[in-house]
């Protein structure tokens, strides 16, 4: 199954992450050759990574695509009724079924189960203050959304059928957010899924990270050392390895090269962060594990440019200086897709 393969929550990613967990004492590459696809007009910042063939995106204007052969060609067209719209979450449950997301109010779902020969609107909120940032699922069945406090408390959704209906969780059983507290649509990363636990980093003038473990039944949340107290300042995206293990980054949006207090790593399942102060990327809008390297093998991506770490995230290289959205990874870690301002991309990994 093809279910949110970036999440690692299901047998085939955990299978390769056994089968290639000892081929990390290798150091990471000094340099990467992106090959890169120009998508004129579509800002992309949400995509999935099916396998080192298969990977789909939503972007800006309601556009959609997925390409079968690694890249080397797109499929690509747009939701006539979500023409106009930010699309900024994608989930892909299987061959044909996918879901997306719009960022700007008013908020809609659509579901396609034909691989977007037609679509279906799943769910739509006009309120106001309405803005989704990010949508996960579980399994093929259990997903969420996450979007911005409004109506009181934090705007969260579970589906239980796939995608085909949602229901919002009432504000009686989630965390109180704070002043200022919200989240960002940056790359589709601020959720993180494993077996049945949920993690999803917020930022703004609070930042914390709420945690479910039981498919989002019941919610906690964890105080984060991640710089905040601005509009634009806190955890932009997360990743995590397994129920312990997760990493996390973001900074200072309007000030891309501050590297202050903006990278944090977890061992006890996000219960407690610890800031990594060594030499370190600044703003960066994704975050990533490399599949196969012990949890050490880290990548992230920005408008600054591209970086990876052998260490767990303790040393960083720079790679090179592109703007990219957001990345994922094939489940072997051999090859990558890339996101960003009317382009799309891959490389490959030794």
């Amino acid at each position: 199954m093809y279910f949110s393969l970036n999440s690692r929550s299901v047998l085939v990613p955990l299978l390769l992450a056994f089968l290639f967990g000892c081929r990390s004492d290798r150091t990471a590459p000094e340099k990467i050759v992106i090959e890169t696809q120009e998508v004129p007009g579509i800002s992309i910042r949400a995509i999935e990574v099916i396998s080192e063939d298969i990977c789909w995106f939503a972007g800006s204007n309601g556009c959609f695509g997925y390409t079968l052969d690694g890249g080397l060609s797109w499929s690509i067209d747009s939701i006539d009724e979500a023409r106009g719209f930010e699309l900024r979450s994608l989930s892909v449950l299987n061959d044909s079924t996918v879901l997306v997301l719009n960022a700007d109010m008013p908020a809609r779902i659509w579901r396609t189960s034909d691989r977007g020969a037609h679509w279906t609107k799943v769910f739509e909120d006009s309120s106001a203050g309405v803005f989704f940032d990010c949508m996960q699922f579980w399994d093929p069945f259990q997903g969420l959304a996450f979007g911005d406090p409004n109506q009181g408390c934090f705007h969260i959704l579970i589906t239980r059928d796939g995608g085909q209906s949602w229901e919002r969780i009432p504000c009686s059983d989630l965390p109180q957010h704070q002043p200022g507290e919200a989240a960002f649509a940056a790359s589709n990363t601020n959720i993180a899924c494993f077996g049945s636990h949920a993690w999803i980093a917020t930022g703004g003038h609070h930042a914390r990270v709420l945690h479910s473990p039981d498919h989002g039944r019941s919610w906690e949340s964890f105080a984060v050392p991640m710089i905040q107290g601005r509009d634009m300042t806190g955890t932009f995206s997360m990743d995590v390895w397994d129920d312990q293990r997760a990493v996390a980054i973001g900074g200072n949006w309007s000030e891309p090269e501050d590297d202050s207090d903006n990278l944090m790593l977890t061992e006890d399942g996000g219960r407690s962060w610890k800031l990594i102060h060594s030499d370190h990327p600044g703003y960066r809008s994704c975050i990533q594990y490399v599949p196969g390297h012990r949890a050490q093998w880290i990548m992230a991506v920005g408008y600054p440019g591209m970086d990876i770490t052998d260490d767990g995230g303790h040393t960083w290289k720079h790679l090179n200086d592109e703007r990219w959205y957001s990345l994922r990874f094939a489940p072997t870690g051999k090859k990558a897709f890339l996101a960003g301002p009317e382009k799309l991309g891959y490389f490959s990994l030794p």
